[in-house]
């Protein structure tokens, strides 16, 4: 297996044509995409594409979250975010 970082990938706005700058980004870098090759990306690039962004001081968190939060020791709000977002 090979992995290569793509160089060039500016910010990424909400409304960003993710497929179009990524492109962009790899002509630049002169790099070949061929037939099988992988193409991966995180999901906050994807999310700020979306624009599915959220101000943590309009979040609330349950007493769910502020218990997990605890256990996990991470910001109860983003903990929120997480379980309102998760199936399970």
């Amino acid at each position: 297996m090979h992995v290569l970082a793509i160089p060039g990938i500016p910010r990424i706005f909400p409304g960003d044509d993710l497929a179009a700058v990524v492109i962009d980004a790899i002509e630049a870098a002169g790099v070949t995409v061929s037939d099988g090759d992988i193409l991966v990306m995180a999901q906050k690039i994807v999310s700020k594409a979306e624009g599915r962004y959220v101000d943590l001081a309009t979040v609330t968190a349950s007493a769910r979250a502020n218990e997990l939060a605890s256990i996990a020791d991470k910001d109860p709000r983003v903990v929120e975010l997480i379980l309102s977002e998760s199936s399970e």
